[in-house]
């Protein structure tokens, strides 16, 4: 007689709960003695003393694999083993999706628009818990515009803390590594042909007692996952990804935090924020997620409800006739993301390689339907729509007109290469966002430059009076004294940090000039030409 088994799952710190589920017994397979005895290069390891271990049954044919479930006095013995295997399309799975620190309700509420769809949204640090199926984590990938990974979760535990290889058992045991990185054919001769997915490993380590560091987590948790496979596939395993590891066809992530462990998959490979329509990077060009990030706070994405509260004018709910304006635009990437807003396009779909589309469990059906409706949702340019920019380098406005034909959206933008006092811009804009100079590039240390910053937001202060009245101003700054040139007083500020830089965005209502700024705007401009 079948019997059934019925899993809880529970959850950790900051974890949304998740869901319960049954199956079949003779969807398991129990051993009476620890198994997976294996020897390293420096030293020989056995698995966690375990009274029994559960194995998935092979699986043959076209079927999918099963999802482990065993009652809950066998989950608190066996905590290395509460994974999340994908078994159904309508199978729920957890995901993380990260993203730039401050931006974490942004990515939510993305999450729980109708474009995704996602479930028990949950914001963490650096990031947004949700749960979905399969084609959750395709809508996820396709349309996070602020978000950077999607990460498919396969196994979490809490790591004993007197077992001083307790990333290895963790990774060793967390699931079937076979089923996941490895297939075989048989020759006439009787011989089994190995080919093998690449795989890759990235770790961050936080306050863990037995795991000090990233690196030794990452190299543990390879020497785990070489060992699997070489025990179940006659001593072969797979090579190195040729070209690094964002080039690796299982793109692996493993958090440790307070001595939990949880281990993911990578679906989006290379960060989200490479939308696929930049060839070539500017030096000082903004993320793409952060620009977007910004937008949605400033009301912009109409997808997305619940932001540009802080506007004088109102939240936008339409994007008729609105004027949008950035008079340091550099490399276009505000321009470009609010085209793309403005028009529905879906930021995935410019990109062309996804990693999860050669995963065993890839469904070519979920994603081709989730590609589709992305495609058809995009919309045409809201009518008297006018989006500005200007740049004193033309350099810089090149790349900008290169990237907004490759993203589809050249025709909506109006470019103008001035120095910022010396540009008047054809219609007054109801939004101005821009992100002046900081005297400094994110990762480019040594190469500082100071001279001319105080200059510029001096410019900036004085252009958006004269010619930005009554406008809506955010301004990302990622030096605090620099903001005092302006000479305006933020109603809101937002904390976001990029590249481990705090930066502040800061939002300005731009009064009309009062008596005598004229004057002022001529010599402050005068006194600007004289010291260069």
């Amino acid at each position: 007689m079948a019997t059934s088994f019925h899993l809880t799952f529970q959850c950790i710190h900051d974890r949304p709960p998740f869901f319960s589920l049954s199956v079949p017994s003779s969807s398991l397979r129990f051993l009476d003695s620890p198994q997976n005895v294996y020897s390293s290069t420096t030293q020989t390891h056995r698995s966690l003393p375990l009274k029994s271990q559960i194995v998935p049954v092979p699986v043959t044919g076209p079927a999918q694999p099963k999802t482990l479930e065993v009652p809950a006095n066998i989950l608190k013995s066996h905590s290395h083993l509460d994974s999340d295997i994908l078994s159904s399309k309508s199978e729920k799975c957890k995901f993380f999706a990260t993203c730039a620190p401050g931006l974490e309700e942004v990515v939510a509420a993305e999450l729980a628009s109708p474009l995704i769809g996602a479930t028990e949204i949950k914001e963490g640090s650096g990031g947004v818990y949700f749960l979905g199926t399969i084609s959750t984590g395709y809508r996820a990938n396709l349309w996070l515009r602020c978000g950077i990974r999607v990460l498919l979760q396969l196994g979490y535990a809490e790591m004993p803390k007197k077992d001083r290889d307790c990333v290895y058992n963790f990774v060793r045991n967390a699931v079937d590594w076979p089923q996941y990185l490895a297939s075989s054919t048989l020759k006439k001769s009787g011989y089994k042909r190995w080919k093998f997915r690449t795989f890759a490993v990235q770790s961050r380590v936080w306050d863990c007692t037995q795991v000090t560091n990233s690196m030794s987590a990452s190299i543990r948790t390879k020497d785990a996952i070489c060992d699997a496979i070489r025990d179940a596939c006659n001593n072969k395993r797979p090579d190195p990804p040729e070209g690094g590891g964002s080039k690796a066809d299982v793109p692996l992530f493993l958090s440790l935090y307070r001595d939990k462990a949880v281990l993911y998959r990578d679906m989006s490979g290379i960060s989200l924020h490479r939308r696929g329509y930049r060839a070539v990077m500017h030096r000082a060009s903004l993320s793409e997620a952060v620009a977007a990030g910004i937008l949605t706070l400033a009301g912009w994405n109409t997808r997305v409800q619940g932001f540009g509260v802080a506007n004088k004018n109102g939240s936008f709910e339409r994007l008729e006739n609105m004027v949008l304006l950035d008079p340091m635009c550099g490399s276009g990437t505000f321009l470009i993301e609010a085209a793309l807003m403005a028009a529905n396009r879906a930021p995935g779909l410019t990109r062309k390689t996804w990693p999860f589309k050669s995963w065993h469990d890839f469904d070519s059906v979920s994603w081709g339907d989730c590609w589709q409706n992305a495609s058809l949702a995009a919309t045409a340019i809201p009518p008297g729509l006018r989006i500005l920019g200007n740049d004193k380098h033309e350099g810089a406005l090149s790349l900008c007109a290169r990237d907004a034909e490759a993203a589809g959206v050249k025709e909506v933008l109006e470019l103008s290469c001035k120095d910022c006092r010396d540009y008047t811009p054809s219609i007054t804009p109801n939004l101005v966002v821009v992100n002046p100079p900081w005297g400094f590039r994110l990762g480019d240390e040594g190469e500082n430059d100071y001279e001319g910053v105080e200059s510029a937001w001096e410019v900036l202060g004085q252009f958006s009076k004269q010619h930005c009245n009554n406008a809506d101003m955010y301004i990302l700054s990622g030096k605090s004294t620099a903001t005092r040139e302006l000479r305006m007083k933020a109603d809101k500020k937002w904390p976001i940090t990029m590249g481990g830089i705090e930066c502040r965005l800061l939002h300005y209502y731009v009064l009309p000039p009062k008596v005598g700024t004229v004057t002022d705007c001529a010599r402050i401009s005068k006194k600007h030409s004289i010291t260069e």
